[in-house]
């Protein structure tokens, strides 16, 4: 098998019977009250669905953009009392 990254984010691996579909690779990016990133996290997830139910797991005191290569999938709104 060779691995190739796709344009798209997700990896792709050639077999003996064609092309076979992998994960996506996602960062979740924290972003501070002045906008700047101040932090990511990398996720490989299956989907875009399944990427976004985990930075949902992510926001707390900063909001948090999930990209995609250079994709942006959502932006999620920090949680506020």
């Amino acid at each position: 098998m060779t691995g190739i990254a796709a344009h798209d984010g997700h990896d792709a691996f050639q077999t003996s019977d064609g092309w076979e579909g992998g994960m996506a690779e996602y960062r979740a990016y924290s972003i501070g009250i002045d906008g700047h990133i101040v932090g990511f996290e990398a996720l490989v997830c299956a989907d875009d669905v399944e990427a976004i139910n985990k930075a949902k797991r992510l926001v707390d005191g900063h909001d948090i953009e999930l990209w995609s290569g250079v994709r942006l999938v959502i932006r999620l709104n920090r949680k506020t009392d």
